[in-house]
This record gives structure tokens, C-alpha cells and sequence, in this order.
């Protein structure tokens, strides 16, 4: 009787270790492979007069869905970090019925926002160079604080 016991221990065990790690590294994950477009949104303030002009731009080059589906991809975490972000400076991939938009910090940290939530990432500075290249190519610099 003892060892059944012993052995049915260990084998509860190992399972709450297995779906532990598996939650650790899956539940919380980014996927962006089902994008295949993007949507780049920034608003720039006019010096002159003070008002700020949406802008909109269609991402559709497939170098530049590549490298943002792996910027973008990675494992979340609640926080509420100190850097600045606004949906109107954002990039929201879509594809598949569905989307996910991206705000990155507007202070040039490597911390991207998941949506409009408490959920954020950390990229590479080498990835924040990347994604700062692709939001200047079409008029936007940071920081823009």
C-alpha cells in the first residue's frame, strides 16, 4: 500500500509540474503568425497651429510583416511600467479574422503595450531599432514625449 501511494504521489506531482511549465511558457505567449497585413497609426502635432493630424498607413511588404511578426511575438507580463503609450501611436497586425494592436513606448524604451491592457512585452533594443526604422520611413520619430 505504501508504495502505490509513493508512486501515485510522484506521478500527481509530475503532472502539476508538466502543466506548471506549460503555462510558464504557452499561456501567456504572443502568437502574430496569422498576420499578414499591418496597420501603422501615428499623430503628429503641427508647430504652427497646434493640431495634432491622424495618420494612417497600410503596412502590406512582406519583409516588413516578417520582421514585425517577430518583434511582436513573445511572452506577455502585467505591469505598469513608467514609459508613455497611446493607442494613437500604434501598429495593429491583422489577418485570419482577427488582430492585436501594438503600442510601443513612446520614450524609445523596448517595452511594447498588448492591446489597450495592462499586458506588455520586452523586445531587443535591436528590435526597438527595427520598429523605430518602420514608423520613421513613414514620418514618425521618437521619442515622442
Amino acid at each position: 500500500m505504501n508504495k502505490k501511494m509513493i508512486i501515485l504521489s510522484v506521478a500527481l506531482a509530475s503532472a502539476l509540474v508538466l502543466l506548471g511549465v506549460y503555462l510558464l511558457f504557452s499561456f501567456n505567449r504572443i502568437d502574430t503568425d496569422f498576420a499578414t497585413e499591418a496597420t501603422l497609426r501615428f499623430s503628429v502635432r503641427d508647430d504652427v497651429t497646434g493640431i495634432f493630424t491622424n495618420h494612417e498607413f497600410s503596412i502590406t511588404a512582406e519583409a516588413d510583416i516578417i520582421a514585425l511578426q517577430e518583434i511582436f511575438r513573445g511572452r506577455t507580463r502585467r505591469d505598469i511600467p513608467a514609459c508613455g503609450f497611446v493607442n494613437s501611436v500604434s501598429i495593429t497586425m491583422y489577418g485570419e479574422g482577427r488582430s492585436i494592436t501594438f503600442c510601443p513606448a513612446l520614450d524609445g524604451c523596448p517595452i511594447i503595450r498588448i492591446n489597450d491592457s495592462e499586458r506588455f512585452i520586452n523586445i531587443s533594443y535591436s528590435q526597438r531599432a527595427i520598429l523605430d526604422d518602420i514608423f520613421a520611413r513613414f514620418g514618425f520619430t521618437f521619442p515622442a514625449i
